[in-house]
């Protein structure tokens, strides 16, 4: 492998924005810098929009110490156009070995002037957003026109897949995610043929979820600043999670923070509910906290929430509902079935000796060097395009100087 695409589908890939709360702004950057620094024999190519190109030189050898990152869109004129990318490697006559495509929110009709509107089968065509033309078009158009690309399909969301655009002709070559599933698509034929048709696209369990371990040491437990017995991280979604969180947590516990998202009328006068902050903040708050309880986007499904809590020194407790297939290895223990159960594991954490213990357990088992480097996803995504894949001698490579007198007199 000599180049990959790399890019997030339907949103920008912000490296040097503050991320936000909500939204998953965090695991585009994380993931590029982990297969970026893991693999410096290898040009990866961001084929979507992001805020790259305004980072300064220095910067970017900060985040990319091997130079190896090159934004498609760069110095392009008029770079929304949604040929952007098709003319980029055309006239840079760089063929692709494959392309990781992270999903966000996407429209139904994601390129101007091509699909008809449902059930018509004449113009006019369905309107795309401002938005859609922005950040998904020219990924979409440039997939459109090379079907026998590889892509990789990276799920961290079940809402978010390739299911929703009807004008996407082509599958991913593999999806990779934290459940093991599959979800149904009905694009068109093609644009001469509009008719619908279905089909079936396998997802399996890979650890997407421990993307956001990726380039983030684990800091050292200092018992005595853990005072919080115990609080909620977690954002309302749809469907609303109100009524699994009320029957689990707010009918019974009193004293307990929540923060995340929520506009559900009954959290308006409940001062439990304290909103949204940044993830800097979040983490600041975890310090201090020794567990959390977690309920799922989607029945069975795994977040990276559990990941998340167990990097903070936070012992993770799942919703029955939480990873059913029990792919993440989180101790039945951690699994409580009533809600008498949850409440007695949150008072036995309240034990120092019970609470080191099982979150030294965790944080080996689950926050192990080869993801906090990210080197063990490099290599479970990359085996995708060649099974042969192995990890390179990172010693052999020279690391870009940031220096820039020393790179004006090379």
């Amino acid at each position: 492998m000599k180049n990959i695409g790399f890019c997030k589908v339907g949103k920008t890939i912000k490296f040097i924005t503050p991320y936000s709360p909500i939204g998953g702004d965090n695991e585009a950057p994380q993931l590029l810098r982990a297969l970026a620094n893991n693999n410096p024999n290898i040009n990866f190519y961001i084929t979507g929009r992001s805020d790259f190109s305004r980072m300064s030189e220095t910067e970017k050898c900060k985040q990319f110490k091997f130079g190896n990152v090159i934004d498609v869109f760069e110095n392009q004129p008029g770079a929304a156009h949604e040929d952007a990318i098709i003319n980029y490697f055309k006239d840079a006559g760089i063929i692709l070995d494959g392309t990781i495509m992270m999903v966000g929110q996407i429209g139904s009709v994601t390129i101007p002037n091509k699909t008809y509107r449902i059930r018509e089968h004449r113009p006019p065509y369905a309107a795309v957003i401002d938005m859609t033309r922005n950040y998904t078009t020219p990924i979409t158009k440039w997939w459109n026109e090379n079907p026998d690309m590889k892509v990789i399909e990276i799920i961290n969301d079940p809402r978010y897949t390739f299911k929703q655009p009807r004008d996407v002709l082509c599958d991913p070559f593999v999806s990779l995610s934290q459940y093991t599933y599959e979800y149904e698509k009905t694009p068109i034929r093609s644009f001469e043929d509009q008719e619908r048709v279905s089909k079936y696209v396998p997802v399996k369990y890979a650890e997407m979820e421990k993307i956001f371990l990726c380039g983030r040491p684990l800091k050292p437990i200092n018992i005595k600043d853990r005072t919080i017995p115990f609080m909620i991280v977690l954002n309302e979604g749809k469907p609303s999670r109100y009524d699994m969180l009320n029957e689990w947590v707010l009918s019974g516990v009193e004293d307990v923070e929540i923060y995340g998202k929520w506009d559900h009328p009954k959290t308006l006068s409940d001062e439990r509910f304290k909103g949204s902050i940044q993830l800097d903040e979040v983490h600041e708050k975890l310090s201090h906290v020794r567990s959390a309880f977690i309920i799922p986007i989607a029945d069975g499904w795994a977040t990276s929430k559990y990941v998340e809590l167990i990097h903070a020194g936070v012992v993770p407790i799942l919703h029955p509902s939480y990873d059913s297939q029990k792919n993440t290895g989180i101790y039945n223990q951690l699994r409580p079935k009533t809600v008498n159960e949850l409440n007695e594991l949150i008072i036995n954490l309240q034990n120092d000796d019970f609470y080191l213990e099982l979150i030294t357990r965790l944080q080996k088992d689950i926050c192990s060097d080869e993801y906090l480097d990210g080197s063990k996803l490099s290599k479970v995504i990359l085996s995708e395009f060649d099974s042969n894949y192995e990890l390179p001698d990172k010693t052999q490579y020279e690391v870009k100087s940031t220096n820039t007198l020393q790179n004006f007199f090379k």
